[in-house]
C-alpha cells in the first residue's frame, strides 16, 4: 500500500504544471538580475516582502512594479494598497522577453521561466 501512495504521488508531482516549467530562478537581493530571450516568459510566483521589480526592455524606457503581500489598511494608505499587486501560484505576475529584469529593493523573487513552444 506505500509503495501506491508514492507512485500516485510521484505521477501526480510529474503532471503538475510546475513540471512542465523550463527553469526556476530566485532573485534575492538589490541589483539582482535574469535575462530572458526571445520568446520566454517569466512567470513571477511569490516575492517575500514589498519590493519593486524593473522590467527593461531594449526598445523601451524601463518599468518598475512594486510587488507584495497586501497588509492590513493601519500599514498603508488606500492609494498604496491599490498599486501593489500580489503575485501567487493562481495568479502569477508574468513577463515576457527579450528583456531584463532586476530586483531594485532588498526581497526575493521567485519566478518560473518557460520558453515558447517553437524551442522545443
Amino acid at each position: 500500500m506505500k509503495t501506491v501512495f508514492t507512485l500516485l504521488a510521484i505521477i501526480s508531482c510529474a503532471l503538475s504544471p510546475a513540471a512542465f516549467a523550463d527553469h526556476w530562478k530566485s532573485l534575492a537581493g538589490y541589483n539582482d538580475t535574469v535575462t530572458l530571450k526571445e520568446g520566454e516568459t517569466a512567470f513571477i510566483m511569490t516575492v517575500s516582502q514589498d519590493t519593486i521589480v524593473q522590467y527593461d526592455k531594449k526598445t523601451r524606457r524601463p518599468v518598475q512594479f512594486r510587488l507584495g503581500v497586501k497588509r492590513d489598511l493601519n500599514y498603508h494608505s488606500i492609494s498604496d494598497q491599490t498599486r501593489l499587486v500580489t503575485p501567487t501560484a493562481r495568479n502569477p505576475f508574468p513577463l515576457s522577453g527579450p528583456c531584463k529584469i532586476t530586483v531594485k529593493a532588498n526581497g526575493v523573487v521567485s519566478m518560473k521561466i518557460v520558453g515558447s513552444k517553437s524551442d522545443k
